[in-house]
């Protein structure tokens, strides 16, 4: 078992560390490298490798181990916070945590799992405006677009170059709202399943044009639900 990375709180890389023997029944360290833990790593480097000596689980979030729906969602967290950690390594780490104690004692994960994706652009600097057409300025309501390669949101009567995709004006409403709620209000929203997932590819789609990020999770994820 690999750990994907861990954060070095001095120089705030991300660094990739191994941990030894954890499949034997009578490892001692088998308890730092169950799924989803947070945990503090002491290491030893020879070489520019790490391997990881010893640990402190700070959370493991267990009842995301033991719900199939969350275990997917976390995994898309965990992916992004992967991939797209290019000099937010400490900003995104602290999200992610955030956002999968939320999802461990939340009833509508993936309504949980799209603020947490609509937090994530943010903080990456491609925030999306449900406000205003970015071309025209208008109050953005009813049938919009979303601008995949020039980023943002315009409204029905523009015409921005580039590739876009109609936003139904159903999930132009629930993006706004999940966009705008507080982490702790965020359980109140109930959007059925089917919406949230057709919600969540285009967040998606418009994350992988900003950033060229291809998530397999979000394949698993699909296929999981039905889609």
């Amino acid at each position: 078992i690999t750990p994907s990375f861990s954060i070095d709180q001095t120089s705030l890389d991300k660094i990739i560390a191994k941990i030894r023997g954890v499949r034997k029944t009578n490892s001692k360290l088998g308890y730092l490298a169950h799924t989803f833990n947070y945990c503090e790593f002491i290491l030893s480097e020879r070489s520019g490798h790490y391997v990881i000596t010893n640990g402190e689980i700070i959370d493991s979030f267990y009842k995301i181990r033991e719900d199939v729906d969350k275990y997917y969602i976390a995994s898309v967290i965990l992916e992004t916070l992967d991939s797209c950690t290019y000099g937010h390594e400490e900003e995104l780490l602290n999200v992610a945590i955030v956002y999968l104690k939320q999802l461990s004692e939340c009833n509508n994960p993936l309504v949980v799992l799209n603020k947490y994706l609509l937090t994530l652009i943010d903080v990456l600097g491609y925030s999306l405006n449900f406000d205003e057409c970015i071309m025209c300025g208008k109050t953005l309501e009813g049938e919009t677009k979303l601008c995949l390669e020039s980023g943002g949101i315009v409204c029905r009567s523009c015409k921005p170059k580039g590739i876009t995709v109609i936003i139904k004006p159903i999930y132009f409403s629930d993006l706004k709202n999940v966009n705008k709620v507080s982490l702790d209000k965020v359980g109140q929203i109930d959007i059925e399943k089917e919406r949230a997932i057709e919600e969540m590819n285009l967040i998606i789609k418009y994350l992988y044009y900003q950033m060229e990020v291809k998530l397999t999770s979000v394949l698993s994820l699909r296929d999981y639900f039905g889609h």
